[in-house]
């Protein structure tokens, strides 16, 4: 059985209304006020935490679901949304010397990155880690 979203249908019910009453350009786009923003991006929240999916929530307040998205990521913080993107942090450790170059294993990626002048050990931690 489907989860239940509770949502607030008075408050969607003027969200939809402040959305068309909105004003287009000339190319027929409209320019949505920083408020109005914060309100769908709340409402938004709210839906999405009830488990709803972000596209039903557009098509019900009758914008475009990339919009919304940009609108939600634009109130996150720069760390939230490289953490989304999967991106991690990563420390760059001193140079050091390597005697032989041609002495370990070389490691090539299928990108073809390629990885040398690592001892085994380093190179089935660094393995572990990709």
């Amino acid at each position: 059985m489907a989860k239940k979203i509770r949502i607030d249908e008075e408050a969607q019910k003027k969200l939809k209304r402040r959305i068309a009453a909105t004003a287009r350009n000339q190319g027929g786009r409209r320019r949505y006020p920083a408020a109005l923003k914060r309100a769908v991006v709340t409402q938004a929240e709210k839906w999405r935490g009830d488990g709803g999916a972000l596209s039903v929530l557009a098509a019900e307040l009758d914008i475009d679901t990339t919009m919304l998205t940009k609108w939600m990521r634009k109130g996150q913080p720069r760390a939230a949304q490289e953490q989304e993107g999967g991106l991690r942090r990563v420390i760059v450790a001193e140079e050091r010397s390597v005697q032989d170059p041609g002495a370990g294993p070389v490691v090539v990626l299928p990108g073809g990155v390629r990885i040398e002048g690592l001892a085994l050990e380093e190179v089935i931690s660094l393995v572990k880690v990709l």
